[in-house]
């Protein structure tokens, strides 16, 4: 990625703040969460959290602490974090992908896309075009040629933004947990995914 973008090119990427929900704000995650100033998991939710990260971030790259992710803010953190993926790039064992692929990666794709909420499909190593539209928009929102093609870059973004925080994604860090329902007892855990 040139580092040398201007600020309306990164237009596709709203203004964040504290209270908002959604796509962009996996992608501010995880970009946060890459660059060592955000350890909770990947909620999809700009809490208190996700501003106090946004704001370590901006006074450590001499943007203005708001806590708000303007344009400057995603310039920023796009160019990290592409520098930070071009370490990776070196070695790509993985196959290129595109409509008709089966198998075992295609799986994994799939996987990856439906829990970043890219794709909502069946987990069934079918690359269709259901797959294919999942794949571009993950691209577009990640500065990628949006060609619905999985080659090296795609994936280096998969694996180096978001594989090791999807695999967080509804685990205990190991632990399994069980608890018995009681006489009393309400539901108040609600989504815990």
């Amino acid at each position: 990625m040139d580092s040398s973008l201007k600020s309306d090119e990164i237009e596709l990427n709203p203004t964040l703040k504290e209270g908002d929900t959604g796509n962009y704000v996996i992608i501010l995650q995880a970009k946060l969460k890459v660059l060592g100033y955000y350890d909770l998991s990947i909620t999809g939710s700009f809490d208190n959290y996700t501003k106090d990260a946004v704001v370590k971030f901006q006074k450590a790259n001499d943007i203005s602490p708001t806590g708000i992710v303007n344009s400057e803010s995603w310039l920023k953190l796009y160019e990290l974090t592409s520098q930070r993926e071009s370490a990776y790039n070196i070695k790509q064992t993985k196959p290129t992908l595109k409509l008709g692929s089966t198998g075992i990666y295609v799986v994994e794709l799939q996987t990856l896309l439906k829990d970043l909420l890219y794709y909502n499909g069946p987990i069934d190593g079918n690359f269709d075009t259901t797959t294919q539209t999942a794949v571009k928009s993950f691209q577009t929102n990640n500065r990628l040629t949006s060609d619905g093609i999985v080659g090296r870059n795609t994936w280096s973004a998969l694996e180096t933004l978001y594989t090791p925080l999807a695999i967080c994604n509804g685990e205990n860090n190991g632990e399994n947990q069980t608890y018995t329902v009681v006489s009393g007892d309400t539901n108040f855990m609600g989504n815990n995914g």
